[in-house]
Formats: C-alpha cells, sequence, structure tokens
C-alpha cells in the first residue's frame, strides 16, 4: 500500500512537471499577470483612438462641405492673408469697374489676379480638409489593428489562464497523493 502511494505521488508529480514543461509554465509565474497588463493597455489605446476616431467623424460631419468653418483654416495666417488679398482685390475692381469699365485691360487683369488669389485660397483650404479626412482614415485603420491584437492578446490570456487551472488541478491531485502517502 505504500508502495502505490508512492507510486501516485510520484506519477501526479511527473504529470504536472511535464504539463509546466510543455506549457512553459512555472509555479507562481507572473506572466498572466503580464499578459493581463499587456491587455489592459491595448484596452486602454484602442478606447483612446476611438475617442479620436469620434472626434474626427464629429467634426467632419459638423463640417461637411464648409471647410471654411474648421478652426484650423480660421486660424491659418496663409489663409487669413489671402482673404485680406481678396478683399482689397475686389474693392479694386469694384473701383476699376465704375472708374475704368469691364472691358479696360485693367479691371480684366484685375479680375484675373482676383480669380487667381480665390484659387490658391481653395487650394489652402482643401488642405486642411484633406489632412482631416486622412486622419480619420488613419485612425480608422489604427482602430482596425488594435482591435485584432486586442482580441489576440485577449485569446492569449484566456489561454494562460486555462492552462494555470488544468495546472492548480494537476497541483491539487499531487498535494491529494502526497497527504495519502503521509498518512
Amino acid at each position: 500500500r505504500l508502495q502505490a502511494a508512492r507510486a501516485d505521488v510520484d506519477q501526479a508529480q511527473r504529470r504536472l512537471s511535464a504539463f509546466q514543461r510543455q506549457n512553459g509554465l512555472l509555479p507562481g509565474d507572473e506572466r498572466a499577470d503580464i499578459e493581463s497588463a499587456k491587455l489592459a493597455e491595448l484596452s486602454s489605446q484602442l478606447v483612446a483612438l476611438q475617442s479620436a476616431l469620434i472626434d474626427t467623424r464629429a467634426r467632419q460631419a459638423s463640417i461637411g462641405r464648409n471647410v471654411d468653418a474648421m478652426p484650423e483654416v480660421l486660424g491659418s495666417a496663409q489663409v487669413q492673408s489671402l482673404k485680406v488679398d481678396i478683399a482689397r482685390l475686389e474693392a479694386k475692381l469694384k473701383e476699376s469697374e465704375t472708374t475704368l469699365g469691364t472691358s479696360h485691360p485693367q479691371y480684366l487683369a484685375l479680375k484675373g489676379e482676383l480669380a487667381t488669389l480665390r484659387e490658391r485660397q481653395a487650394v489652402e483650404v482643401s488642405r486642411y480638409g484633406q489632412a482631416l479626412a486622412a486622419t480619420g482614415a488613419t485612425n480608422a485603420q489604427r482602430e482596425k489593428q488594435l482591435r485584432a491584437a486586442l482580441d489576440q492578446q485577449r485569446e492569449k490570456v484566456l489561454k494562460i489562464r486555462q492552462l494555470r487551472d488544468e495546472m492548480a488541478v494537476m497541483q491539487k491531485d499531487a498535494d491529494a497523493a502526497q497527504r495519502a502517502f503521509d498518512q
């Protein structure tokens, strides 16, 4: 009977050791804690990115086609300078229309210059809209990547927990066999 109990202890210990070796687990292994911390960090990053994405989409929706209303556009020194130049040229054009007429070469030159300034302003303003759209697209792509990484990390954490649970059962079996042997 003693030999059978000793054999049970040895067998339970060997199964436990083999399982630990096979799965890279150690008693008191902190890997589960590290992997859980990684999972929490990925989750935190995803929440922050989703917040930024919501903000970007809200800005895109509120601006719609009116990119001129973006705070970045309103605060742009270059756009403001172009607006001032356009306003100055519009006043000059209006004055030359009444003094020179709409067929005068100077009036036509001013009209062409005004069209060029408006085109430059439109290009400058559209850059801000394109930047906002690019930010939205980048954030959406990054969100997909983070979701995939989060899912993968979640699976890893669940697998480690499952292995730790299996190891705990084997440890209890080994402990029970040892207690039976000790009696």
